[in-house]
């Protein structure tokens, strides 16, 4: 099996925002549990968090 395109920027574009999107779409469409829809909108809110906190390297000063 090829694994290259799991080291992809579009790979962690999927995961990180078009699965949980299309998830949240489904459950809720199809009715499912509140806990299920607030999991998915604090998946999508904690994905936003984590790309717009700043890097930093050891070497800036």
């Amino acid at each position: 099996m090829k694994f290259e395109f799991a080291g992809t920027k579009w790979f962690l574009l999927l995961v990180a925002f078009i699965v949980p999107l299309i998830l949240l779409l489904v459950s809720i469409f199809t009715g499912t549990g509140i806990c299920s829809v607030v999991f998915f909108i604090v998946w999508i809110g904690a994905i936003f968090l984590i790309f717009y906190l700043p890097r930093f390297s050891e070497n800036e000063e």
